[in-house]
């Protein structure tokens, strides 16, 4: 069950606005599958030792994994299957992301981005994703990173903010999920281990 729970909370980022009218696909033909933003191949795996801080009872850890596991050509667009059934496309102009649930696609992280650059993702423009940084110092188990730093701000929900670090062409290195006031971190992922297919 943990397992999953990182792919979950990632697609917590787009589960809840995915039904409705999501910002529309881009009609551009794909871009190469293999991507920039996240390399986007089968057998990729991103392991993370997790942090949970609840705000009652003692902080706890367990360990998760994104692993993309498959490939699927629906609509003759290549799209990568990572645990399970959730969807993720690489396009010309960032990730983009369908849940297992069904709904639209949505424009996770854009890429190539400039800083502050604002974007609503989600159906019915649920939540507001920005860059902060091309340059946030991560340190992690499996190293030292300069990221990308996104936040992802809930618009009408009492959600707290989200922060992505991720390092083009190698992935997410560290997430924090914050708790609804926006004053302490509720959960942190950091990266362990990394497998890119070569």
């Amino acid at each position: 069950m943990p397992r999953c729970l990182l792919l979950a909370g990632l697609a917590v980022v787009m589960i809840a606005g995915s039904f409705g009218c999501g910002e529309d696909e881009p009609t551009d033909p794909p871009s190469d599958p293999s991507g920039e933003i996240m390399p986007m191949e089968v057998d990729n795996r991103w392991d993370y030792q997790v942090h949970v801080y609840p705000e009652t009872g003692s902080p706890y850890g367990y360990t998760d994994s994104i692993v993309i596991n498959g490939l699927d050509t629906t609509d003759n667009v290549v799209s990568f299957v990572a645990n399970g059934n959730d969807r993720f496309r690489s396009r010309s102009n960032g990730l983009w992301y369908l849940p297992a649930s069904g709904g639209d696609w949505s424009l996770l992280f854009k890429y190539p981005v400039v800083i502050n650059e604002t974007w609503v993702t989600g159906g019915a423009g649920e939540a507001r994703v920005r860059l902060l940084s091309k340059s946030a110092d991560v340190s992690t188990p499996n190293g030292d990173y300069s990221c990308y730093k996104y936040v992802r701000e809930y618009l009408y929900s009492s959600r707290g903010a989200e922060y992505i670090y991720l390092v083009p062409r190698i992935g997410i290195v560290r997430y924090e999920y914050w708790d609804s006031t926006n004053t302490r971190v509720g959960e942190l992922g950091l990266l362990t281990d990394l497998y890119l297919a070569p």
